[in-house]
């Protein structure tokens, strides 16, 4: 570390942030587990257990309570209303799911990688993996007691297999497990094992047992599936196999009777063998490997992991019905290497953060909301997988991105490139369209450069002709290149097209970055160690400026904002180095490694990550830190972000009182991993007030809500304890369990009595002195009336029948209700169509 930071981080205040795992958990690392009833599909993420919806497609609820990352979960089979799941937090814990209640843990002293039941008694025996070693793992059988701890048997030991490596069924008496290629099975009395004849040179990849039948099914390398039967007679078993699957086999599941068996691989292509039978149907072009299946518990879903980290539910006749993803991972050795080549962008018009997402597409994913918006296909192909895994095809992968200032206008770089025949090179650019609220391919442009493009870049809004947007490219073709919209319009049709209007070079060197200033008045380009300023406008090289401490190349470039937009910083592995563009001096010059330096949109303030995953907040007037965070990711920090939050652009010189952070954006970066992390503040009052195990729900908004909500923001002149007694009342019954709840018709009066408010509480000509009375507005319904129209209706007409055969009371026994009699009946409606959803 440059010992000028050294000195700046001396006397910083001790920080209140925390860094937070936004996305990027793994969804398909364990096999999800339906509920009972096939309403409700269980799913690993990290260390959270996520509920998700068969029919919505939405998840409604997430279970807290695990420290560590979950590895398996199981239906309790003595309560279908509750579910176990263990973790490498050595625990197993017990959930009511329907509620979202943590019912108890059981410790048991060492990290768990997996779980099955094995036998139907009056406590569950669970059969769990657990790790002894750095590679080895024991098969243990766990005895659930209800006052004591749970009592430990060790069925196998030293097994290497960490990946689908344990298998139950045959009634839940026999447990398999494969190690490389052996074969262990073993039932309550015996113990055998099994092995491949070394002439076949494979290994075993999965396993599988049927539910009734005595017969175990493996998966291996070569693509085979082996069928073991006779298991517990080592002289006399017998094997056979079937054989489709050209890559390895991942995982294989069979239907609950056993009729069928679901395999999945490499090939993108679900298979489902009838048993006994080489007869197979397909579901081909799913769209990645799949790595785990699982069948509903009514044979009417299956549920598919693909290493994208998406999971798709399947029907039984072979339509997709739902897609659940979270952050898509990327799944090629190729992109492992570079995660986002793209990068990380910010989506004026979503508000979304946009980066690689499936191969050849771009993203949407809401930070906010923690879900998968929509994808965005930039290449236009399908992916096919290899014929050999040792020889992956070279896939055509988007390398850039960039939106302009409002988002109507978005621009991709995509590459194809085996370094064997020409490379392929494309500039797209596309137009967000407002009545399909999508964005549209305007134009392509072949081979925009002859060597890849190292930087592309959209200019800022200037305000005078913002109706010419322009952009730069740069390449290691040694050239930079602007491109503006330019009119296409002829007699078939009216349009406007991108076309090159500027090329620049400088001494041949390659161009690295490039950046436009705040106002788009300038255009900075790096060459090698050099920059160079040019008036975009009009291609002339105004300025160049020379004179870092080391002259490795530059890597980012950012003009300052508001108060320092006459400063430029630039970055290289080596140094950062801040320019004075009044006096084309340099302000201040650091060593420093860095991997990524990005701008917030709203300040002036600046981010720059090291190498070693330390971020620094600054300003380019000085090279004071205004914030530091150590060891932000323990893996290599691959792009960051300012996503603003809403604040509006401002210029800030310093923090607001109370917060550490100098600026109200926050900064996501992902690493490596693929994981998306976010640095935040800490609201310590907020997360006092939290309970221990929180439960969040996407619920579909209604009238009711909509309402209750308004009323709950309104702040009229009313009795304080009036209005909590009403909505303590209405939380009271919207809480209640629908099944323990009495009949809608019984609940109708007193929620509509419910809504009438006395005459303090009303702004018209009413005084104060008057009170509400029950007999005032009474809603009778008869034992006979059907539909909840005829109920409503029948109110209205003894309501207006009493009010004609009754003298006019006085003004001060009138009652004053919030809404219209329409207004009622929607409110009574959205209230019965509630109920009934619920």
């Amino acid at each position: 570390m440059a010992a000028p930071i050294r000195k700046h981080l001396e006397n910083m205040p001790e920080s209140k942030i925390e860094i937070s795992a936004v996305s990027g958990a793994s969804l398909v690392k364990t096999r999800p587990v339906f509920g009972p009833d096939s309403k409700c599909l269980f799913c690993c993420s990290e260390s959270l257990i996520k509920v998700f919806s068969t029919e919505s497609g939405e998840c409604i609820r997430n279970l807290h309570g695990h420290t560590n990352t979950v590895t398996g979960i199981v239906v309790n089979p003595n309560n279908k209303l509750q579910i176990l799941s263990c973790s490498f937090d050595q625990s197993v814990i017990q959930w009511d799911y329907s509620d979202g209640v943590l019912l108890k843990v059981y410790q048991l002293h060492y990290p768990l990688h997996d779980i099955s039941v094995s036998s139907h008694q009056e406590t569950p025996v669970l059969i769990l993996k657990r790790q002894t070693s750095r590679q080895e793992y024991d098969i243990i059988e766990c005895i659930m007691q209800k006052d004591s701890a749970p009592q430990i048997n060790v069925l196998l030991g030293n097994v290497n297999k960490e990946q689908c490596s344990m298998a139950v069924g045959c009634q839940n008496k026999v447990i398999a497990t494969i190690d490389e290629t052996v074969l262990y099975v073993q039932n309550q009395k015996k113990k055998v094992r099994h092995t491949l004849e070394k002439t076949q040179q494979t290994e075993f990849t999965c396993v599988a047992c049927h539910p009734t039948d005595v017969c175990v099914v493996t998966g291996c390398q070569n693509g085979r599936i082996y069928y073991w039967y006779n298991i517990f007679r080592k002289d006399k078993v017998v094997k056979t196999y079937y054989h489709w699957h050209a890559l390895p086999v991942l995982d294989l599941c069979f239907t609950v009777e056993g009729s069928y068996l679901l395999s999945g691989g490499h090939e993108c292509v679900l298979v489902k063998w009838q048993y006994n039978s080489d007869q197979k149907d397909f579901l081909p072009r799913l769209g990645a490997p799949i790595n785990r299946v699982t069948c509903s518990h009514d044979n009417m879903y299956y549920a598919t992991c693909h290493t994208d980290n998406v999971i798709k539910l399947i029907t039984n006749k072979f339509d997709v019905k739902q897609v659940y993803q979270g952050l898509t991972c990327a799944h090629l050795s190729v992109q492992k290497t570079h995660p986002v080549p793209a990068g990380l962008h910010y989506d004026p018009r979503s508000k979304a953060l946009v980066t690689n997402g499936k191969i050849g597409h771009l993203q949407f994913y809401s930070v906010t909301n923690d879900k998968h918006l929509y994808d965005l296909d930039i290449v236009g192909q399908n992916y096919i997988s290899p014929e050999n895994m040792a020889k992956p095809l070279t896939v055509t992968e988007v390398m850039a991105a960039d939106f302009s200032c409002h988002g109507d206008w978005l621009a991709t770089v995509e590459l194809w490139d085996d370094h064997v025949m020409s490379p392929e090179l494309r500039l797209k650019f596309w137009q967000f369209r407002e009545e399909t609220r999508k964005y549209t391919l305007n134009t392509t442009v072949e081979l925009p450069h002859n060597f890849p493009v190292t930087c592309l870049k959209i200019r800022p809004e200037t305000g005078e002709d913002d109706d010419q947007p322009m952009a730069v490219t740069t390449s290691l073709d040694n050239y930079f290149k602007t491109w503006t919209l330019v009119d296409d319009t002829n007699i078939y049709r009216k349009n406007k097209k991108w076309m090159c209007k500027f090329s620049g070079y400088y001494r041949y060197s390659p161009a690295s970055t490039a950046a436009y200033s705040d106002d788009g008045s300038l255009l900075c380009v790096g060459f090698g160690s050099v920059l160079t300023i040019w008036d975009p406008d009009t291609n002339v090289l105004l300025q160049t400026l020379a004179g870092q401490k080391d002259q490795s190349d530059i890597q980012f470039i950012e003009f300052g904002k508001y108060s320092c937009s006459h400063l430029l910083t630039a970055c290289s592995t080596e140094s950062l180095v801040t320019w004075n563009l009044s006096s084309c001096t340099v302000l201040w010059n650091i060593d420093f490694n860095t991997v990524s330096l990005i701008s917030d949109p709203e300040t002036d303030v600046m981010a720059v990550i090291s190498k070693i995953s330390d971020v620094y907040f600054f300003r380019p007037s000085s090279p004071e830190i205004l914030y530091h965070q150590n060891t932000i990711s323990s893996r290599k920090v691959a792009s960051a972000v300012f996503i603003p939050q809403n604040q509006g652009r401002q210029s800030q010189t310093a923090p607001e009182k109370g917060r550490q952070l100098p600026t109200q954006s926050k900064l996501y970066f992902i690493n490596s991993d693929h994981q998306l992390l976010c640095l935040s503040e800490v609201d310590t009052a907020a997360s006092a007030s939290k309970t221990m195990f929180t439960i969040q729900q996407n619920l579909p908004q209604t009238t009711l809500s909509l309402l209750l909500s308004k009323e709950n923001t309104k702040q009229p002149a009313v009795d304080s304890r009036s209005t909590s007694k009403d909505i303590k009342s209405w939380k009271g019954f919207l809480d209640t369990p629908p099944q323990v709840q009495p009949a809608v018709t019984s609940l109708c009066k007193q929620f509509v009595q419910s809504m009438l408010v006395k005459s303090g509480t009303n702004s018209g000509n009413i005084d104060d002195e008057e009170e509400l009375s029950d007999e005032e507005y009474v809603m009778e319904v008869d034992d006979d009336v059907d539909s909840d129209k005829d109920v409503i209706s029948q109110g209205k007409s003894q309501n207006m029948e009493k009010n004609k055969n009754t003298k006019p009371k006085d003004s001060s026994k009138q009652a004053v209700i919030h809404t219209d009699t329409r207004a009622k009946d929607d409110l009574y409606i959205s209230y019965m169509d509630w109920y009934i959803k619920r």
